[in-house]
């Protein structure tokens, strides 16, 4: 069984006793795939947080287990949760907790595409001024020459 805490982004720079997330329980047998027990916690932080779009990689996960990985671990690959499962084996009561921090990408992917758009928006409306700048030089240009053969007459 894993008892899962699960932080916003807005909690990632607190101290971890001081974040305040959704706490919940993910009970399975330790013998499922790496696949199924991403699947499971993904749907765990779905419901919690419903977020728009879900991903295991928006999303740093560690475990702990007290007097047997008392610092977190990270959980990133296969062999990762390998470690968790079998230090799980050796805990008394054959629990972990699993810390679930979202990442501050979905928001740096957002604030990129706003940076692009305003650049492009830039590109654009000053290509728009230059071209605007061209047609008024080119009128000017045609007005003098006007005037220069209406003076040499």
């Amino acid at each position: 069984m894993f008892n899962l805490s699960i932080f916003p982004a807005s909690e990632s720079t607190k101290e971890m006793k001081k974040r305040r997330g959704h706490n919940s329980y993910l009970k399975l047998n330790s013998n499922i795939p790496f696949d199924t027990w991403k699947a499971q916690l993904l749907v765990k932080i779905n419901e919690k947080m419903k977020p728009d779009r879900i991903s295991y990689e928006d999303y740093e996960v560690s475990f702990m287990i007290p007097c047997v990985s008392p610092q977190p671990l990270s959980i990133v690959n296969e062999d990762d949760y390998n470690l968790l499962c079998e230090r799980t084996q050796k805990a008394k009561d054959q629990q972990a907790t699993v810390y679930v921090q979202e990442l501050k990408v979905r928001l740096a992917k957002v604030c990129t595409i706003l940076h692009i758009w305003d650049f492009l928006m830039t590109i654009d409306s000053t290509n728009y001024i230059q071209r605007k700048k061209r047609t008024a030089v080119s009128r000017l240009s045609i007005q003098a020459r006007r005037v220069m053969e209406l003076g040499l007459r």
